[in-house]
Parts: C-alpha cells; structure tokens; sequence
C-alpha cells in the first residue's frame, strides 16, 4: 500500500542500444497534481499490451524511465482550477498522449479534459479501458476520415479483430451496409454470427480476387470507404506482386486491388 507522499507506477526502461526493454515496477513515485485544464484519476484499470513498449521504444528512444499505459480509466479524484466539465467522484475512461508524462499504470494519472469522456454505468472500468481505444480509432476513421452516413457500403479488414469489430457496431448503427474480411476460416464463423448479419464476409484464405469479390457483393458499384487497420492492403499488394512475378498471380487479379481500393468509381479515395 502506497504511503502520502509516493505511489505506485509501473515505466518503460529501454536498454543502452535501444533493443531490449523492460517493464519495471516501482512504490516511490511522487504523487500528482491536477493543473489548469487536467483532471487527476485514481486509476481503476488500465491497458497495457506490447504496443506501448514498440511504440515508446521508437518515438522516444532517448528517454528512459518512460511511462506506459494509455488506455485509462478511474474515478476523478481531483480537477484543475479552471475545470467545470467533471466534477470529482465522477467516472471516467480516456486515453493518455504519447508525451504524458505520467503512466496510466498507476494508481493515479493526470489527464486533460479534452482527452476522457464519462464512463457509462453499465460498463466496468476494465472494459471501459479495453474498448476506449478501439473506439476512438473506429469512430476516427468511419467519421472524421471516411465521413461514412446511411446508406453506404463500407469494407472494414480484418473484422475479427477489436478494432474490426468496434468498426462494425459503429457502422452498422450509422446505418452503412458493412463488408469484413478474415483471415481464416474461424474468423469467417464467428463473424457470420454477428447480429445483425454483415452484407458479406470475405474468407481472405479462399478468396482470389478481394476487388471481383467486392465488386460483385455490390452490384459493380465497388465501395465508399475502405478501413484498413494498418497495413492489411498493403501486404496484399506486397503478397499478390510476388505471386505474380512467380507466376502464381495473373494481371487481373492484380488489376484496381490497390489503386482502385475495390472501387470503380472516381474521387472516392479523398
């Protein structure tokens, strides 16, 4: 049990080369304060997973001792002296910037204001910390990126995964007709058990033409918006030129993949 004056946190310790890292735990972290715009958190859960080590080691390798877990969610335990949007006692799940500098793992977190939003009742603070993630990157790139609204068709990659399937619910509610792919078959099964039922699920494992597929599923017309999650098309298209260039791949199959992102029609990429 932590005493007044220090905590418990958990930082990022990266080695003399930049190669090797490792969590370590310390009870003598100095205790917080709220300054003007933040809010201080006493930490229920939080998310902590490779992630935070790859992404710290390579944004910040000149530091050490440097904080981990983004993904944060508490109750308010104190406000800023200019903050009215949270009150303390209230609870509250956020996401902490890569330049905080203090660890979501903690018993406590100072976070803006800007960067938390009222954690639900019905939802617990540990899947409040598991879901915020997945949910700003879905809500960013079907609104802010993709400006996706009823009535269009929307091809989420890898739709097994958390994001994946953040994306769906969200689309589906904004009232898209969403298409998914899965990398193999167990993924297929669980996706086609969703409800309510995608428009189409794509067996990447079986498919050999995701642009056909696609083109197909929607009558010619191809797609409005394409949520990769990081790099999915391009390994394909890294996939398909090396079947091609051992003959493995024909010219059409290769046709409009990458440029055309499965859609025909002009101006859609924007």
């Amino acid at each position: 049990v932590p005493d007044k004056e220090n905590m418990r946190a958990v930082s990022l310790q990266l080695s003399e080369d930049g190669v090797q890292s490792k969590l370590v735990y310390t009870d003598d972290a100095p205790f917080l304060s709220a300054r003007s715009g933040h809010v201080l958190i006493d930490v229920k859960a939080c998310g902590l997973s490779p992630l935070n080590v790859k992404t710290l080691s390579a944004v910040q390798e000149s530091q050490d001792g440097l904080p981990v877990g983004f993904e944060v969610s508490g109750m308010v335990k104190e406000v800023g002296p200019d903050v009215t949007s949270f009150q303390v006692g209230e609870s509250v799940t956020g996401l902490l910037p890569l330049s905080s500098e203090c660890s979501g793992c903690a018993d406590e977190c100072e976070i803006s204001v800007f960067a938390i939003v009222n954690k639900p009742e019905n939802v617990n603070h540990i899947t409040a910390a598991g879901a915020i993630l997945p949910g700003v990157w879905a809500y960013t790139a079907l609104h802010y990126q993709g400006h996706v609204t009823a009535g269009d068709t929307v091809l989420i990659c890898d739709g097994a995964t958390a994001n994946g399937l953040v994306a769906i619910q969200l689309a589906q509610l904004w009232g898209a007709k969403v298409m998914a792919t899965a990398a193999q078959q167990e993924e297929t099964d669980y996706l086609e058990k969703l409800e309510p039922p995608l428009a189409a699920v794509i067996n990447m494992s079986k498919t050999k033409s995701l642009t056909e597929t696609c083109l197909a599923e929607t009558g010619g017309l191809g797609v409005d918006c394409v949520i990769d999650q990081g790099g999915f098309l391009i390994q394909l298209y890294i996939w398909i030129n090396k079947s091609r260039q051992m003959d493995r791949c024909t010219d059409r199959q290769m046709d409009g993949l990458i440029d055309s992102w499965m859609d025909r029609q002009a101006d859609r990429q924007n």
